[in-house]
């Protein structure tokens, strides 16, 4: 009886990972892998101001500011799942590359006040972007 238990659990395990190897799983899209590297760069400056390090702020405000695109047929995807959106997406964008640039030119000034407050609207447009978007776009997408 036991042995007959132990067979049925080992054919069910079995029959339920050929079953699962069939189902697609999603592939992780660019734009996740560009807002892991953004959120990333966006610590580093946190802990970078604390040490005054403007060169280091710099360098990654530039990262941010002129962060990588997803490939087209991805752009088209995200275009299609934000639809009326769309323009709200883009303008969070502009912002942070308008924000990212002028962070990393205080910086390089060394005026720490200023690199501060611009840190801070750089964190509130992502903010912005991210209750707009993130739940819907993960839900949609994953």
């Amino acid at each position: 009886m036991k042995k007959n238990i132990a067979v049925g659990v080992f054919l069910l395990i079995v029959s339920h990972l050929s079953w699962a190897q069939d189902v697609e799983t999603p592939e992780p899209m660019a734009l996740q892998g560009i807002m892991k590297k953004m959120g990333q760069n966006m610590g580093v400056i946190a802990e970078e101001i604390s040490k005054e390090n403007w060169k280091t702020i710099e360098g990654v405000a530039l990262e941010i500011a002129e962060h990588p695109t997803p490939p087209f047929s991805e752009k088209i995807k995200i275009m299609a799942f934000a639809g009326s959106n769309i323009t709200y997406f883009k303008e969070y964008d502009a912002i942070t590359h308008k924000t990212a640039t002028r962070l990393a030119e205080t910086a390089r000034m060394g005026q720490g006040d200023e690199v501060i407050e611009l840190f801070s609207e750089l964190q509130k447009s992502c903010l912005a972007c991210h209750q707009m978007f993130r739940e819907s776009f993960k839900t949609h997408f994953y």
